[in-house]
């Protein structure tokens, strides 16, 4: 599962800038790192990252997803891109060396894929 496409109807959200702080600080509390850049009043883009350095990364078990929102005649369109390079690595690595990453990098294609939930609910409470 590469990117994932959510369309949300518009009711209230009047500037994109509110929009994307609140979801910042609301995945900041889930202990990610955060990068926010607003690219114009229809756009913008927020990187995530959790573990992303060090061991942890290394086994595969780092996270990082970039959310791009657009906002189009009434609609927020929102895609998630999920990187999966070090768990790809990691597996590689564990396959290569009997398996001893391979645990860790399957725990961490499992967390990514949990990362859109957190992302999505970020959203709608911001909405």
């Amino acid at each position: 599962k590469m990117a994932v496409t959510q369309n949300y109807t518009l009711e209230s959200l009047t500037n994109i800038n509110v929009f994307v702080d609140s979801v910042s600080k609301k995945l900041s509390e889930e202990e990610f790192e955060v990068e926010a850049f607003v690219m114009g009043p229809a756009g913008a883009s927020i990187l995530i990252k959790k573990d992303r350095t060090g061991f942890k990364n290394l086994v595969g078990m780092g996270l990082e997803s970039r959310i791009t929102m657009v906002i189009h005649e009434g609609q927020l369109k929102v895609i998630i891109d999920h990187i999966w390079t070090n768990k790809i690595f990691a597996f590689l690595l564990g396959s290569i060396t009997c398996g001893s990453c391979t645990p860790t990098a399957v725990m961490g294609f499992i967390q990514q894929n949990l990362v859109s939930s957190k992302i999505e609910q970020a959203i709608r409470s911001s909405l």
